[in-house]
């Protein structure tokens, strides 16, 4: 229940947390969005998502401050530590989707900025905004419980090292980061070859090697986090 109700407050706290950088960022940046967010104005969204902040920081705090009370005074049985490991994977596979998207969507930035006349879509300050606000939410809300976990396997308890929770989980991402990154390595040969070809070439490529840098980053971290773990 309580990793429950952490979990509904931790998820409307980062997406606030999300919104109240993006516009602050706007602001610093003096750009303008064409979809205000719940038809407020950037000062009015701040003021809402601040205000948001505040009562669920408090939810969160007191929430956790219930969860460290029971884990010190009752003794953790393995279905506790099952749900606990569930819960802090969870998290920290949400901070991941949320980095990773921000890594490659920021390496994209970059290289359309580099050739702009070739740009499609938005890719001026407001797409450098959400990208920035995306990894300042995304990188904690990985590390932090991705630390909590790898504690936890330094733990004398032999149970932690020996739940397959974690391997499922390392193995799943270096699959996913492995096929994406081979995927996007394939698009941007096929892309040369048809330029050597003098074939007209399809898709961004800077897009493909954007996803390529950004999911081979997630490949070898954790590859070498799953060696570890083994």
């Amino acid at each position: 229940y309580l990793h429950g109700m952490l979990a509904c407050f931790i998820a409307p706290l980062a997406a606030n947390t999300f919104h109240l950088i993006f516009h602050l960022l706007r602001l610093a940046l003096n750009t303008r969005s064409s979809t205000p967010l719940y038809g407020l104005s950037t000062t009015e969204t701040v003021i809402h998502s601040m205000l948001a902040i505040g009562v669920l920081s408090l939810l969160v705090i007191y929430f956790f401050s219930l969860l460290s009370k029971s884990h010190a005074e009752v003794l953790i049985t393995d279905y506790a530590a099952a749900v606990r490991r569930l819960f802090l994977l969870g998290l920290s596979a949400a901070g991941l989707i949320m980095t990773t998207t921000g890594i490659v969507n920021m390496l994209h930035w970059i290289m359309i900025r580099l050739e702009p006349a070739m740009a499609i879509g938005n890719f001026g300050d407001v797409g450098l905004a959400r990208e920035a606000a995306r990894l300042i939410v995304g990188l904690p809300l990985w590390i932090l419980p991705w630390r909590h976990t790898q504690a936890l396997l330094a733990h004398p308890n032999p149970s932690e090292r020996q739940s397959a929770m974690h391997k499922l989980y390392l193995g799943l991402i270096v699959l996913i980061a492995t096929l994406s990154t081979i995927t996007n390595a394939a698009l941007i040969l096929t892309g040369f070859i048809r330029s050597m070809l003098g074939l007209q070439s399809k898709g961004d490529g800077r897009l493909s090697l954007a996803m390529m840098l950004g999911m081979g980053l997630i490949w070898g971290y954790h590859a070498v986090a799953l060696r570890n773990y083994e």
